[in-house]
């Protein structure tokens, strides 16, 4: 990782060298990065304490406060991911420490813009009001020959488009602490571009300020929850108001993926928190799509039935590499991992009339690298109509009858211990009484 000052600000340029090193030439390192992989990124930037105000001389209408931390790439028709060029026009430009506020207004739609001082580029937040309350339409706008250089990029202006969706109110101010990921695609005639950024310590309001003053009235981004975080849950797939499926589990997914700086394969953990349940009843053949909430995620189960026998045949994994929940500073952020794995076998296999069930960690590695781990599982499937699981024709994994014979088995021995303990206070007593009786 390289680090840069430009103005008291910081921000950090990320690309495969060894992390914090500081010492080796920025040339020297992007020859080498291009030769190697003939790929790279481009970082907007990550600065502290940002602040724009709209009108930047008395009382403002608009007032917008952050740290950022974004990244832009250009994938061309030939699928080569470019960087922009550190000729005349360095990345240092795109830090939102060198821009100025170039336009505004303050009416029923609130908004600001500025500008970079050297490419042009602009980016505009717009104050939508909603029924829910204030949306923030964020745009940048960049000409592609201008940032990345030399690379017959496109002159023609593109815009990427995002929405801050809060909750705040005429005469309430926003803040969130804690980072925000939010991001876009566009394509054009010579390739696609992505954009994704990171805001934190985020402050702002269009409507209702005083005296240069946020309002006291605070509305606050919700907590988002840690994603290796999985909850037990429990899910149905039911077509003709008859379910045909029942799953309930706890599920993480660790999926392997190429990180900017990072050299072999990093590991990402992701647990099932809140999915979208969508799934198909048929005959012999019926699956479970556990989805988050945009898509970008998606786990299918397919279950297969035979002579009786229920099987969780097929698991099949996609993931969105642009999500950064998912994939934290991607190396290359299109396309999407999949794994499929049509090898599950016999391992959870029940009958048409019971349930699997397994309480222990059980852990499935998968294709690609990827690795299923589900605890507390139990399903059934192909009953016709499944309102909750039979008591009858379980079938429990073999982790769980080792830990369940451990507890009589202890029971056991312990109790024979016991008896031995008593026989042997019982044989030294009647010893003991013997020998009076002798000396009587």
């Amino acid at each position: 990782m390289t680090c840069h000052m430009i103005s008291g600000c910081s921000f950090v340029v990320l690309y495969p060298i060894k992390a914090f090193d500081c010492e080796v030439t920025i040339f020297k390192e992007i020859k080498k990065m291009i030769a190697k992989l003939v790929a790279a990124s481009l970082f907007i930037g990550v600065c502290g304490a940002i602040s724009y105000r709209w009108p930047e001389t008395g009382e403002p209408c608009v007032m917008i406060d952050f740290d950022s931390l974004n990244r832009l790439w250009w994938e061309n028709t030939n699928r080569t991911i470019h960087v922009s060029s550190f000729g005349s026009k360095k990345i240092g430009d795109w830090n939102f420490d060198n821009t100025t506020v170039i336009n505004g207004g303050c009416n029923e739609t609130a908004f600001l813009t500025i500008e970079w001082s050297v490419d042009n580029a602009t980016y505009n937040w717009t104050f939508i009001q909603s029924d829910r309350g204030v949306d923030v339409q964020m745009a940048l706008a960049f000409v592609p020959d201008r940032v990345f250089i030399n690379q017959s990029a496109s002159n023609e202006t593109v815009v990427m488009s995002m929405t801050m969706r809060t909750t705040m109110g005429m005469n309430t101010s926003y803040r969130c602490d804690d980072t925000r990921r939010y991001k876009a695609m566009v394509s054009d005639a010579t390739g696609r571009y992505f954009l994704a950024m990171h805001f934190r310590n985020v402050r702002m309001q269009a409507f209702g300020l005083q005296n240069g003053t946020y309002s006291t009235n605070v509305s606050r981004c919700e907590d988002v929850p840690a994603p290796n975080q999985h909850p037990k849950g429990t899910w149905r797939v039911t077509e003709d108001n008859k379910t045909c499926i029942l799953l309930t589990a706890q599920i993480m997914l660790s999926l392997p993926y190429d990180k900017l700086g990072a050299q072999g394969k990093t590991m990402s953990q992701i647990g099932i928190q809140s999915p979208v349940v969508s799934g198909s009843c048929a005959q012999n053949s019926s699956f479970i799509q556990l989805s988050d909430s945009d898509s970008s995620l998606n786990i299918t189960i397919t279950f297969s039935q035979k002579d009786n026998k229920v099987n969780w045949e097929t698991v099949e994994i996609r993931a969105a590499l642009d999500d950064d929940r998912i994939f934290p500073d991607a190396a290359n952020p299109f396309g999407t991992f999949s794994s499929v794995n049509n090898s599950m076998g016999t391992n959870l296999q029940t009958t048409v009339s019971g349930s699997y069930f397994c309480n222990s960690d059980t852990k499935f590695t998968l294709k690609e690298g990827a690795t299923l781990e589900l605890w507390t599982l139990q399903y059934a499937a192909f009953q016709g109509n499944i309102s909750q699981f039979s008591k009858d024709g379980v079938n429990v994994c073999k982790a769980d009858v080792k830990t369940n014979s451990i507890v009589p088995i202890a029971v056991g021995a312990a109790l024979a211990g016991l008896v031995v303990i008593v026989l042997i206070a019982y044989l030294i007593g009647r010893r003991r009484n013997r020998k009076g009786y002798e000396s009587v």
